[in-house]
Order: structure tokens, then sequence, then C-alpha cells
């Protein structure tokens, strides 16, 4: 029976907010990058470091906030990233077409801070759910990150676009900071969770120390990878951050702004969904429905920019590609991970899990560029694959994570999930065998 307190579902909402960090951190550059070509002159080898370097140092935040959590309880850990992303905002400010390293340097700062924040808050969600409700509060990571992307996507469109003379790209940075400070004071109305919660109760005060790299939980820490690598590779970052100008370049009849508003609020749409199906219909089903949708939805999508069906078309496949990434695709792969270890090994399991999400991030979002190329007056492709043979590649890697999630996405409490714990299973039989001997 699924017990409901509708104080946890407000301490997940505050927690959430780290999901908006992470969200509008991402997405920020995807306003931002199209004003610094073209009003400040950067070039494209720097603004394609600025959107990448956030990942790039995102691998190693994971393991900071890891040690961070030996010393300190989840929620000043917590706070601690918030302050201090809302800190690296403010000093954004001082940029400028001469000072453009400063936004640079800033945004690898960020990436820091958001790795752990990609790594604590899933965990916290998880562990603030009541019985029977991990998934529905797993999504709420997700549905953070796509707010923040709408937030992104809207401000940037009025504040931030060249075809609007919109030039307030400080104005971004101030709400980026301003809703992170809120999220910083409120974690405090939360009741603390996981580990320190334990110790304080003095209820694993003995624990025996563990570590996520035993053979135990090799098999659990590979599936996870596994899932990030299937996530990023279906191109949706490599889209969202470059979203604007991919809807330019296929002639979308709408402002670019706005159609990527409503593309991402599919994405939205698909969370709260999955939130409600998630723990009915199980992890497995959905996770292989939304990979199979997405190389679907990838494929029009390359066969319209390529024989060029209907510009309006390209916006209704990218909805309804975001609506069966946040069916699962997105969402299940943050919350299924802490699922798999306890608490002993929780944290780092998930810095791992998470450096691998943020390392695969790093490499699509720097190779589609260079991926998709230029084309001439003629559309001709001069450089790279182009974008039809790109999107074919993600279309690919999606349709075959769908394959891999049937036979290794398990349940919670599943049987199944023994075949990830090879030590534990190899024990069992030894204890049989030893059990048999005594008879």
């Amino acid at each position: 029976m699924v017990n409901f307190c509708v104080h946890e579902l407000i301490y997940g909402l505050i927690i959430m907010t780290g999901s908006l960090n992470f969200g509008y951190s991402v997405e920020i550059t995807s306003p931002l990058v199209p004003f610094f070509k073209t009003e400040w002159g950067i070039s494209t080898m720097n603004t394609t470091w600025f959107n990448a370097i956030l990942a790039l140092f995102a691998v190693i935040g994971p393991f900071i906030t890891t040690w961070m959590l030996n010393f300190l309880s989840r929620r000043l850990v917590f706070c601690i990233l918030q302050v201090t992303t809302s800190v690296l905002y403010l000093i954004m400010l001082a940029a400028s077409k001469k000072a453009f390293a400063v936004m640079t340097v800033m945004r690898a700062l960020q990436g820091l801070v958001i790795g752990g924040v990609t790594s604590i808050t899933p965990t916290m969600l998880v562990e603030a759910a009541p019985a029977g409700l991990t998934g529905f509060f797993g999504n709420l990571n997700r549905i953070g990150c796509v707010i923040g992307i709408i937030i992104m996507y809207l401000q940037g469109n009025w504040t931030v676009n060249t075809s609007k003379n919109a030039t307030k790209w400080w104005s971004l940075e101030i709400t980026c900071a301003d809703i992170n400070g809120v999220g910083a004071a409120l974690i405090w109305i939360c009741p603390e969770t996981g580990k320190k919660a334990e110790e304080a109760d003095n209820a694993d005060s003995e624990q025996k120390k563990e570590s996520v790299f035993q053979k135990q939980y090799l098999g659990k820490l590979l599936v996870g990878i596994a899932m990030m690598f299937i996530q990023q590779f279906s191109g949706v970052n490599a889209i969202l951050t470059n979203l604007d100008e991919n809807f330019k370049e296929v002639g979308a009849p709408l402002d670019s702004g706005i159609a990527s508003t409503i593309s991402v609020a599919a994405q939205l749409v698909a969370v709260f969904v999955s939130g409600f199906l998630v723990d009915w219909m199980g992890r497995r089903p959905l996770f292989c429905i939304s990979c199979v949708g997405c190389g679907l939805m990838l494929i029009i999508f390359s066969l319209n920019y390529k024989f060029g069906w209907a510009n309006w078309l390209s916006i209704v496949v990218i909805f309804v590609y975001m609506f069966f990434f946040g069916v699962a695709l997105g969402p299940i792969p943050w919350f299924v991970v802490p699922e798999l270890f306890p608490d002993s090994v929780r944290s780092m399991g998930a810095s791992m899990i998470s450096m691998g999400n943020q390392l695969f991030s790093f490499i699509v979002i720097f190779i589609f560029p260079w991926m998709k190329g230029d084309t001439d007056a003629n559309g001709k492709v001069t450089s790279g694959i182009g974008l039809m043979w790109t999107c074919i590649v993600f279309a690919i890697v999606s349709i075959l994570g769908a394959v891999f999630g049937f036979f290794f996405i398990t349940e919670p409490n599943e049987k199944k999930d023994e075949n990830l714990d090879w030590d534990d299973k190899k024990e069992n039989n030894e204890n049989k065998e030893t059990n048999d001997v005594a008879v």
C-alpha cells in the first residue's frame, strides 16, 4: 500500500531545485552562444568550449561531493553546492567581449559543482520518497531539469535574441543565481536523508566500511554506466544545446526560441506521465518503448531534413522525440542508479555513474558541431557527415538501447537482480553446497 504524505512531496519539490540548477546550467548556452557569436564575435571554437566545458569538469564533481559527504550531511553539501553555483553566476556578470575567458572559466568551475548536483539530487529524492513512490519521486529529478530548460528558452527568447535586438544576456545569470539561493535556503526545511540521518540515530555507527569497487557491485556499476551512455548518445544534449540553431537550419516556421520551448515542453508532460506509470508498468518496458520512440523520431527528423517534406514537421518530430525521451530515457537512469546500491556505497556508486554521464555528455556536445559540419548555399555538406547522418547515428544507439534495456534493466526487488550480484550469487551457491554436504 502506498503511503503518501504532503510533507514528503514538499521536501521532494525543494530538493528538486538542484535539478533546476542542472537544467538551466546545461541549457543556458542555447540562447547565449548565438548572441556571443553575433554580438561579441566569439569564434566557433571558443563557443564550443564554453558549451562543452561544463560537462568535462562535471566528471570530477561527483567525487568531490562524495568526499564532502564523508564529513558533512547531505543537506549541508546540497546547500554549499547551490550557493557556490549562485556565486559563480554572479561572477559571470564581469564578462565582456574582451574578457570572454571569464565566462569559460566560471562555466568550468560550475561543472565541478553541477557534477556533484547530478550525483546528490537523485539520491536525496529517492531517499525522501515514501514507500512505493520511489519512481514518482525519482521523476522529480527530470521534471526539475526540464523546467530549468524551459525557463532558459523562454527568458532567452525575450532577453537574449539578436533577431529581436534583445541583448540582456546578464538577465539569465541573475535568474539562475536567485533560484539557486532560494533552494539553498529552503533545503533546511527538509529532514536529513541517507547515511548521516542513520548515524544521528546511532543505527549504523558500527557498520562495516564497503567499497563500490567490490565484485558484487561491478555488474550494477556497468549497467548504470551503460544506461548513461545510451541516454547521452541518443543525442539529447547535442540537440538541446543547439536547438535554436537546428530549427533555423531546417527552416522551422515559428520563432526558433518558441519552437524550442514547445518541443522541450513535451518532455515535461512526458515526465509527469512517467511519474504515474513507472511504478505501475515497470522500468524495463517504459525504457524500451522510450528508446525505440526516440530512435524512430530521429530517423524521421533526418529524412525530413534531407528531403524537405515539410518545415512544420521538424517541430512535431522533436516534440514527439522529447516526449519519448521524457517518458523513460531521461528520468529512469537517474533514479534506477540509487536503487541499485545499498546506503553504504550509494554515494560513490552514484558518483561513478554520474561521472560517466557527464563524460559522455561532454563527448557528444563537443563532437556534435564537427559531426554536423557545414553546408554550402545549395545545402551540400562541405565538412563532417551532415545533420542527417549525425541524427541517424544517434538513432541507432537509441534503438540498440532498447535491446540492452530488455535484458539488463530490472525492477526493484526483482529476482533477476541477483544476476548482477556476482559475488553474492557465488557465495549463495557455496553456502548451498556446504549445507548439502552437512546434511
